[in-house]
Formats: structure tokens, sequence, C-alpha cells
């Protein structure tokens, strides 16, 4: 990603006025006997509902220093810092899907200290996913993109058994399959309402946006175009 391209895309900076959320103080990990109370939250954030949503692991850091992208612990919002939100932000604009038209959100909506109260991600993250849960039924996508091996294998364990689904071809170079897990399709009839003929929502894993440089951003946003496209053929 060139420098260049965080400041001419910087109309791509979500609004803090779309964030979704559920509870003001969450009190998940207390009614589970732990000391840690969620009150500096990050809620997922975008339209609802939404085609498409995003999920990634937890609140990110960055430059506080920076004037857009300084990360979801400065602004409050998830996927807003330059190595990750932003250059997914800008892959995904690069694919013909506009961002501000995505829902996207964390696995751990609380924002920083759990780790000092002794609480480890994955402890926190499946509390959490009661949250995560009521934000996809309330978002109601019709696919799924989890960022990272952490926010696949979170979002996948929310669901006992996933149905093995037939998926657009993509290229499996950028994509996280969880020993054979993903992608797979949720059926909810929830779905039906906006979809045709495909009632449900297709899981897909994607390797961390910040590890993806030179070449291999176009072999992402191949990849996003072809979920772009599947989109469309299901509304057609």
């Amino acid at each position: 990603m060139k420098k260049t391209d965080y400041e001419e895309y910087s109309q791509l900076f979500p609004d803090k006025a779309n964030s979704l959320r559920l509870v003001e103080h969450c009190t998940l990990c207390s009614q589970r006997g732990h000391s840690f109370v969620g009150t500096d939250l990050i809620w997922g954030n975008g339209p609802v509902p939404a085609d498409l949503m995003v999920v990634a692991k937890d609140s990110a850091g960055g430059s506080p220093l920076e004037s857009l992208w300084r990360g979801s612990r400065c602004t409050g919002i998830p996927l807003t810092n330059k190595k990750s939100g932003a250059k997914l932000r800008i892959l995904l604009w690069k694919a013909e899907i506009d961002p501000r038209t995505v829902f996207m959100t964390n696995t751990v909506k609380c924002n920083t200290g759990y780790d000092k109260c002794g609480l480890r991600y994955r402890t926190l993250a499946r509390i959490c996913s009661q949250h995560l849960r009521e934000e996809i039924d309330r978002v109601r996508p019709r696919v799924i993109i989890a960022l990272g091996v952490d926010a696949a294998t979170q979002v996948t364990d929310l669901w006992d058994k996933p149905e093995p689904c037939d998926s657009p071809y993509l290229d499996g170079r950028e994509m996280i399959t969880l020993g054979g897990r993903l992608p797979f399709r949720i059926p909810t009839p929830r779905t039906t309402d906006r979809t045709n003929g495909f009632t449900g929502i297709l899981v897909f894993g994607m390797k961390h946006p910040s590890y993806v440089e030179g070449p291999r951003e176009t072999i992402y946003t191949e990849n996003l175009c072809r979920i772009r496209e599947f989109m469309q053929q299901t509304m057609a």
C-alpha cells in the first residue's frame, strides 16, 4: 500500500455515529465471576442491515499522532488504524465494494485493560460472543469475512455444525480454512427476504490485511471482487 493512498482515500473513514451500541455498560465478564467490567467499549460500525460483515479480533493500537487513521483505541471505531483497518477499507474500495456499506466489528468489544485482570483473549472472546451473535442477528449479512485465524476461529465456533457449501473460486493463498472448516454456510430464515435462492450466510476466513503487501494485495483484492460478484449474483 502506498503511503499516499491513506490520504487519497481519507473519505473512507467511518462515522462513529453509525456504531451499533448494544448496551451502555457491559457486565458479561462480572456475571461470570471476573473482576473486569467493560466500560470502554468499541462497538461494531456500519449500516444495519448490511450485505457484508467483517469481523476482526479486538481493538488495535496506532499512533495517536496520525491525523486520521489512528487506530480503534483512539477512534473508538473498529478497523481504523493504518496497518490493517485503512488498508482493508482501501482494498475493498479497489474491489468495487464501498467500505461505508460494510458493517465492521471485533470479536471482543472492550478496548484495553482486560489482560491486566488476568483475562486471556480466548476467554474474553467466548464471553463476548453473545454480543457478536446479536450483531449478526441485527445486521443480517449475506457474507461474513473473518480476518485472521483468531477471529475466524471465534466466528466459526459460534455454530456447532456449520454446513459445507459451494462458494465462488477464491485464491487460497490469502484465505484461511481452519482445517477445512471454512468456508461454510449458516442456514438462517432471517436472510430469506434478502437473497434469491441463497438462504443463509456464507462465512469466509481471510488472512489479516496487516500482513498483505506488494503482489499479495492484488490477490486479496481479486478475492474480494469474487465475493462481491457472488453477492451480486445471489441478488439477481
